[in-house]
């Protein structure tokens, strides 16, 4: 899966979030995480 698909489901996920499963945006979020871990000279 690509950052860009990671980041459109995302942003999809905020702009509905009262739509959105609580399973589904936990993965999501779990993949953000993982991406960011992995990402060498991320400042925050």
């Amino acid at each position: 899966m690509s950052r860009m698909t990671i980041f459109s489901e995302l942003e999809a996920a905020a702009d509905q979030i009262a739509e959105i499963s609580r399973a589904d945006l936990q993965i999501m979020l779990r993949r953000a995480a993982l991406m960011l871990r992995n990402v060498t000279g991320l400042a925050l």
